[in-house]
């Protein structure tokens, strides 16, 4: 049942587009930092197979740090992030978070108090979403007023104002609006950690675009230490502050910031992930927010993109609608504070500043930087 403390704020009233809901609208609270994680010589090995799933892999994760697990699948990358909550138990090796060993700890409290975002959000159907979100913390000990407290809180800071949302079924939430839910609720108990397996894998391209986007703004005030496991190299660009490349067994083939793997791949197999284009893909780790934007234009039928997106949005935007100019604003909505617009030819000098261009990979020849301006 409902928390009473809960049940006289909220109402229901029926929505389900992602478009009308933003991920971080509202302040983000104060809450707990991020915490180092280190995994020393971490192993795991399974009964009857000859080699381990994950072979003494050691790595060290900053506090507040976006570390992204790439490979394809079955290299063992979820498996070596399910270690550090213990869902998958090491064979050997130590695992420490903020200095503790958590090897050493009840396996459940520690579960408890590490967030953990998945694929397809792992809420609990016959739950309303007030209930989904204030598990933890009850399951901790939290009053029922503090917990309603914390859940109104963060609907509010993904996007969902609790008087619309908080009495729904995860049935009644389109996929993108239960991805918000699954990022509120690892947020419940304020961890210093969270764990995201492939978190935004299951929403279609525009609103995982939207999700990764407003996640990291997100996280920009949270300061939570995050790992990310994707096979999407591209999303690993653009979501980590750095990028683990393993190989088979959880091997680091390399770990690195996103520029420097872009600018010098340490093999042929690290290679391989970028594929052509890398000097494109670079837009992707260009903010617009960093950009120097020129002044609103006087035409009013420009395309719009919020300024937390990258120059390599923009340019996407600017293929999809035959535009070679984009207007950047608060947000997507058109309602918005517009801060300025940035054109095609200011994103062909961007990359021509960073790299010499390859001709072979350069989607902007569709379009004539010169029109329209």
């Amino acid at each position: 049942m409902p928390d009473t403390a809960l049940d006289s704020r909220i109402s229901s009233e029926p929505t389900t587009s992602d478009s009308a809901t933003s991920l971080a609208p509202a302040a983000v609270p104060a809450g707990t930092g991020g915490a180092t994680i280190q995994l020393l010589d971490v192993t795991k090995s399974y009964p009857g197979q000859v080699a381990p799933a994950v072979d003494h892999i050691t790595l060290e994760i900053a506090a507040g740090e976006i570390v992204v697990l790439v490979g394809p699948s079955g290299c063992g990358k979820t498996t070596t992030m399910k270690m550090i909550n213990r869902l998958i138990e090491p064979t050997s090796g130590q695992i420490l978070i903020g200095g503790t060993d958590v090897l050493k700890l009840d396996a459940d409290e520690h579960r408890r108090n590490v967030g953990y975002v998945i694929q397809q959000t792992g809420l609990f159907p016959h739950m309303r979403i007030a209930e989904n979100i204030g598990l933890v913390p009850r399951m901790l000990g939290w009053s029922k007023r503090r917990t309603a407290d914390r859940v109104e809180e963060l609907l509010e800071v993904v996007g969902l104002p609790p008087g619309e949302y908080a009495r729904r079924y995860p049935r009644e939430l389109s996929g993108g609006q239960q991805q918000r839910v699954g990022v509120a609720r690892a947020l419940a108990a304020d961890p210093p950690v969270m764990l995201m397996d492939e978190p935004f894998g299951a929403t279609d391209p525009i609103t995982r675009d939207r999700l990764q986007n407003e996640f990291l703004r997100l996280q920009r005030e949270m300061g939570k230490t995050i790992v990310f496991v994707t096979h999407d190299f591209d999303e690993a660009l653009k979501m980590g502050d750095r990028i683990a490349v393993l190989g088979p067994q959880s091997v680091i083939a390399q770990f690195d910031t996103p520029e420097a793997i872009l600018a010098a791949p340490a093999n042929d197999y690290v290679s391989s992930f970028i594929g052509s284009g890398g000097q494109l893909k670079r837009l992707g780790l260009m903010p617009l927010r960093d950009a120097d934007l020129r002044p609103v234009p006087a035409r009013k039928d420009l395309s719009q993109i919020t300024i937390d997106a990258s120059l390599h949005d923009a340019l996407d935007l600017m293929l999809e609608s035959g535009q070679d100019k984009v207007l950047v604003a608060a947000d997507e909505s058109g309602e918005g504070e517009v801060f300025g617009s940035i054109r095609l030819d200011d994103l062909m000098a961007a990359i021509a500043d960073d790299s010499a261009d390859d001709p072979s990979d350069d989607p902007t020849a569709k379009l004539d930087p010169s029109a329209g301006s």
